[in-house]
């Protein structure tokens, strides 16, 4: 397979380390987002951790996002090069085990799966993010959590599209990105999306902007929401799969399509890339949306998370969209 050298990822406008609630992409309208934090409160004032699940090693108490120095424009694009060797390192091992994923578990429920080959993707980007940044923490889909005192962090899906992984359909992908460290909470800075077989790497960092293979991405503007191809997912809880058809059922009459693609995170890079125009799932994770979140910002999308709800479109759209998938919650 060949690889996309790391030059053809870096934005035209360096970061400037903005982590506010508003961001503008470079040359493209304001996009605004609402990410609130998804792990618990701390457990106490001086206790900051990824991933509170009972583990007393995870909660010993790191650097208070007070005392965090923001990330200047040259960390965040050296965590972009990181984040763009770690996805494509975990796509290559995705690659060779494509056709031959090895045995498959299920983790919550018979439609939650989990393959040999996610596991070995993750081990393999964990590995590499420890010795390239040893300071920062983990948050992984697969548990391979670890917890930093640098005020960032690596929220990683391994494999994003497992069903459609060890289906045999082309549409996966891995999932890269990273979070500082607010006194608001986490805020993802930098995002990578990679598509190991069609060699595509989507990046976006905070405030510089997003690239497909080097080629800047800027959505599609003035849509009338007739003319909206709109991307869905479905949650594994069959039961409120349901809820989430009867929604999209309402939207389907008043847009041109509908696709269930099956990778919020592919999902969220082809919106930025004007595949798609909108994306709506709920019953996700950090790890879904993160790195998907800042390309598509990035690209003038607007992108709204609420509790584990993921709705994205353009901003001219988005407050019309809103009450339409309030069912979701």
């Amino acid at each position: 397979m060949s690889t996309v050298p790391m030059s053809r990822c870096l934005p035209t406008a360096m970061a400037t380390g903005r982590v506010d609630g508003v961001s503008a992409s470079v040359g493209s309208p304001t996009a605004v987002h609402s990410v609130p934090d998804r792990a618990a409160p701390p457990l106490a004032a001086s206790v900051w951790c990824p991933r509170p699940c009972g583990c007393d090693d995870l909660h010993r108490p790191c650097r208070r996002p007070e005392e965090s120095a923001m990330a200047t424009g040259a960390e965040l694009d050296d965590c972009r090069r990181v984040a763009e060797e770690a996805a494509r390192l975990g796509g290559r091992e995705l690659l060779r085990r494509f056709g031959d994923h090895g045995r498959v578990d299920y983790k919550t429920a018979p439609t939650d799966l989990v393959s040999e080959a996610d596991r070995a993707s993750e081990t393999r980007i964990v590995e590499l993010l420890r010795a390239r940044r040893p300071g920062d923490g983990i948050l992984a889909e697969e548990g391979s959590d670890h917890v930093g005192d640098s005020g960032l962090r690596w929220v990683l899906d391994p494999l994003d599209g497992t069903v459609n992984y060890v289906s045999g359909i082309p549409f996966w992908c891995v999932s890269v990105a990273c979070e500082q460290q607010t006194p608001d909470g986490w805020r993802p800075v930098v995002g990578v999306v990679h598509d190991p077989v069609h060699d595509e790497t989507f990046c976006g960092v905070r405030g510089g902007g997003a690239m497909l293979n080097g080629t800047p991405l800027t959505r599609r503007a003035d849509i009338p929401l007739g003319e909206v191809v709109l991307a869905a997912g479905y949650a594994y809880d069959v039961a409120h799969r349901r809820v989430q058809a009867a929604v999209v059922t309402d939207l389907a009459g008043d847009v041109r399509g509908v696709r269930m693609l099956g990778s919020t995170a592919l999902a969220l890079a082809w919106i930025a890339a004007g595949r798609c125009d909108a994306y709506v799932e709920d019953r996700t994770f950090r790890w879904d949306w993160a790195a998907g979140q800042v390309i598509a910002v990035e690209a003038g999308v607007a992108v709204e998370v609420s509790g584990s709800r993921v709705l994205a479109a353009p901003p001219e759209l988005i407050d019309g969209l809103r009450p339409r998938v309030a069912a979701l919650g």
